[in-house]
């Protein structure tokens, strides 16, 4: 046969293979398969469509055949969400592609493939595709949502996944979680080798709670979409959740629009098991922030909540993090917390913009000191050095230093190489405690309604005060008087917030509670008659959004205590120094780290006298008078943007005097003679 009969032969086998629109089942094959006589099977036995192949995909996996090949066609297998079961075996052909249907995936926690309580599944695909389509899902046709994964564990047990090139989902590449029965099961026995997670929208892995855990030659790039945007994330729901035994090898986060390792453990506390995190040869490179990244909550947690650090270990070992805005962050991580050993790594051109390669910062509910990391044997590899091989951002009201990080970083650059011998001496040195005074709480004394205040010369525009997260305001009342004040829920970003209805206490202690507040956007009306004589407290938990106060017929005043976050607030607000106080103490913090977010603060005394400026960028700074200096009287605090970062989240802290302030002077409460 002449080569060009070959050639035209090889033609027409390929048009008939396109040309095929669908493959009926093969009942002969089924049958031998029902008998157990087959414990190996194709997927295209149960037949095959070029438009939607998720009956006979769904079918050949539910005919109980242990081993199911899905075989390879002239066409990707186009499905709806598929759900596997336990004892399966389900293996991909080289070439293989699984592609999600378009148009459908509408609920936004449809997922490709579906492993919920199940057990002994291997998904093996050398050379093999999952594929969703991203775009369709972040458009307006769909309701936005993170959960549009490509394949989505639920307390799954003896899993593996092996082989895989998985793109473009509309949440995580691969996702361990708990199944949502009430028993929160950790995933358990998950392997993870040579997957290649690209382009997802959320992450390329999360991990819920796993209990030995492996994932090693395994590349997550590209992230793009929804926060947090990194190569893999483990992040607990819930303080029951864990992370026991997990282990990652030789596996690569690169171009992620996030950082490309985080451990945000913030959800855990004392309660929850310590955790065991190992992390050997993996390389972070060109993510668009940090590399290596470990967070949790310190002190109290995002809720307001008071918690106590969890334990456990997390190792870094053989590490490199390349081009990144930072090698290493350690952000609100407790010394009392999980010891953290970063052993024989290094980081090479990590510190962007003159920043530190190794950034510990600390928030505002931070009530222990940061530290708890041991380095050994790091290497630090900067053409251009920057400032600080390692920098501190303290943000906590405690103003606690840096404490219990030893051992000893080798920086390398074109002027040669140092050591520099981090120990308990270099760190009092280098960042020491503020120094803030200590100040018992207050007791709320009895207050009465303000003198209004007259205020001269040209009339300024009152400012507006926006108060963030969780906002509790205090109002004075006497028994029977009509009490109305009007709020509104201001929306922060693009998503929204979560909120809990609001609580009132009264004088008494008891707690009632309020309606809800309205939509965002609208006035929140309340009104009612006081049923007893005192201060009351109205706490509203608005999640990340603002509440800004409209205005109150009674003294009515956001109380700071602990603190109060406020976001992008500018202009005057106000405090009152009661009658013989001896010391106060005013603190003022930001928001992130590096410079990140946050105030110019300008302080003035009852006279008008400017008297301090605080002008922060993510750390704290505050003012504390000379003694035998307080001054009685109505304090003004002027608001606007700092020097340095962005004028958007920072916070104000008042101790020693009752810790209440407003927008409007005469809304101050006056503590009775």
């Amino acid at each position: 046969m002449k080569i060009s009969q070959i050639c035209m032969a090889a033609f027409l086998v390929f048009v008939c293979t396109v040309m095929v629109q669908a493959l009926e089942p093969d009942a002969a094959k089924i049958g031998l398969v029902k008998s157990g006589k087959l414990t190996q099977a194709k997927a295209s036995w149960w037949g095959f469509n070029t438009e939607d192949s998720t009956q006979s995909l769904q079918a050949a996996i539910d005919s109980g055949v242990k081993r199911l090949v899905v075989d390879r066609q002239a066409s990707p297998w186009i499905v709806c969400p598929i759900k596997l079961r336990s004892n399966l075996e389900f293996v991909l052909e080289e070439g293989t592609q699984i592609v999600a249907k378009r148009g459908e995936y509408k609920q936004n926690r449809d997922a490709l493939l579906n492993l919920v309580a199940i057990e002994n599944v291997r998904i093996i695909g050398h050379g093999a595709t999952l594929r969703m389509w991203i775009q369709d899902y972040l458009s307006s046709d769909y309701t936005r949502g993170e959960w549009r994964h490509a394949i989505n564990i639920l307390s799954g047990r003896n899993i593996l996944i092996e082989g895989l090139l998985i793109k473009e989902s509309g949440g995580d590449g691969i996702y361990l979680g708990v199944n949502h029965d009430g028993t929160r099961t950790p995933c358990t026995d998950v392997h993870i080798n040579k997957v290649i997670c690209d382009g997802n929208c959320r992450q390329g892995i999360s991990v819920i709670s796993a209990v030995n855990l492996l994932i090693e030659n395994t590349i997550m790039r590209n992230t793009k979409g929804m926060p947090p945007m990194a190569g893999i994330d483990f992040e607990p729901n819930d303080a029951s959740e864990c992370f026991i035994n997990c282990v990652m090898k030789n596996c690569v986060c690169e171009n992620n629009s996030s950082t490309g390792y985080i451990l945000a453990l913030a959800q855990l506390n004392e309660s929850s098991k310590p955790v065991s995190i190992t992390m050997e040869n993996c390389i972070s490179r060109n993510n668009l922030r940090g590399g290596f990244a470990v967070t949790m909550s310190n002190g109290r947690d995002h809720r307001g909540r008071e918690i106590k650090p969890f334990t456990g270990s997390i190792v870094l070992r053989g590490c490199r993090a390349e081009n990144e805005d930072a090698g290493l962050v350690f952000g609100r991580k407790a010394a009392a917390g999980p010891l953290v050993t970063v052993e024989k790594c290094e980081l090479t051109d990590c510190g962007r913009d003159g920043k530190s390669p190794i950034q510990f910062y600390s928030q505002c509910q931070d009530t222990d000191p940061i530290g708890g990391v041991v380095f050994k044997d790091v290497t630090i590899r900067n053409e251009s050095p920057s400032n600080k091989p390692l920098a501190f951002v303290s943000g906590a009201i405690t103003g606690d230093g840096l404490v219990d990080v030893k051992g000893s970083l080798t920086i390398a650059g074109k002027e040669g190489q140092s050591t520099l011998q981090i120990d308990d001496a270099w760190l009092e040195k280098t960042y020491p405690s503020l120094k803030t005074k200590k100040f018992p709480a207050v007791t709320l004394p009895k207050f009465v309604a303000p003198e209004p205040v007259q205020e001269t010369g040209k009339k300024a525009k009152r400012a507006v005060l926006s108060a963030r997260s969780d906002a509790t305001c205090l109002f004075t009342a006497t028994k029977g008087q009509k009490v109305r004040f009007v709020v509104v829920q201001r929306q922060i970003g693009r998503k929204g917030s979560r909120f809990q209805q609001p609580a009132m206490t009264l004088p008494s202690g008891k707690v009632k509670k309020l309606a809800a507040l309205k939509p965002l956007g609208e006035e929140s009306v309340y009104e009612l008659t006081a049923p007893e004589t005192g201060n009351y407290l109205v706490r509203f938990l608005i999640g990340h959004n603002a509440l800004i106060v409209k205005s109150s017929n009674v003294p009515f005043a956001l109380y700071a205590s602990p603190y109060q976050k406020i976001i992008a607030s500018r202009g005057n607000f106000y405090f009152r120094v009661p009658d013989g106080t001896k010391d106060f103490q005013i603190k003022v913090f930001g928001a992130g780290y590096g410079p990140g977010e946050g105030v110019k603060a300008t302080l003035f005394d009852p006279d008008g006298k400017e008297v301090w400026i605080g002008d922060t960028s993510g750390e704290l700074t505050f003012y504390s008078p000379e003694t035998g200096s307080v001054k009685a009287g109505l304090w003004k605090i002027n608001f606007a943007k700092p020097s340095q970062g962005i004028f958007e989240d920072f916070g104000l802290a008042i101790e020693g005097i009752p810790p209440l302030f407003s927008h409007d002077p005469n809304l101050l409460p006056v503590v009775a003679p």
